[in-house]
């Protein structure tokens, strides 16, 4: 149970850790704030829910 945990916690907080990098590249290169990526998670989530449901992958 405890490995299960851990094992969720370091995929969540790299998915952190990659929309960070995506904040901070886009920032640092044009010193313009981009709110797209919220959008652009939202809409890959519910693609991934979309596709895994469709093939009973998940629940």
């Amino acid at each position: 149970m405890l490995f299960q945990h851990i094992i969720n916690g370091l995929a969540l907080g790299s998915i952190y850790a990659l929309i960070a990098l995506g904040f901070s590249l886009i920032y640092k290169s044009t010193d313009i704030l981009n709110l797209a990526h919220g959008q652009l998670m939202m809409i890959s989530a519910f693609f991934a829910f979309v596709f895994l449901s469709a093939h009973h992958v998940c629940g």
